[in-house]
């Protein structure tokens, strides 16, 4: 966790606020509902939101629908500078997450997307810098398979 995520006043709002776990049903619905090319600070917001507590602030539900959402959207970044990243890195703070390391939800998806990745990459469609990122996520789920 950044310093600038322990400090925000919103997360420790969230976090102590008795129908928290509700607010992710939102997030969710927002995310999937954004640009993932224009709309960097929702991204920046849930990337914060998944990485700032090991308190599971998020119900089982919301997790696999934003796994879902982010699954669909990174395929519309992976050659996108800048936004891209940020959506990469809020996949990889809810991969890490001890809920998602539980489940390993649609952990094969993760892989057949990154086998996709891979042979984009020798065509030079994908940017370097996301395909590298979206490697350590599948690392976090099923390093095995990555080869």
């Amino acid at each position: 966790m950044t310093e600038s995520v322990s400090q925000n006043p919103v997360l420790e709002i969230l976090e102590s606020h008795p129908n928290h776990r509700f607010f992710t049903e939102t997030l969710a619905q927002i995310a999937n509902k954004c640009n993932p090319k224009v709309d960097g600070p929702v991204y920046a917001f849930i990337r914060d939101y998944y990485s700032f507590t090991e308190t599971p602030l998020f119900y089982k539900n919301d997790l696999h629908v934003m796994i879902d959402v982010l699954l669909d959207q990174v395929i519309e970044i992976v050659s996108v500078k800048g936004q891209g990243m940020l959506v990469l890195e809020s996949m990889e703070a809810l991969v890490s997450t001890p809920e998602y390391q539980n489940e390993k939800y649609k952990a094969q998806d993760f892989i057949e997307l990154f086998k996709k990745f891979k042979s984009m990459g020798s065509l030079g469609t994908i940017r370097k810098d996301n395909f590298d990122k979206f490697k350590a996520i599948c690392s976090k789920i099923d390093e095995s398979q990555l080869n």
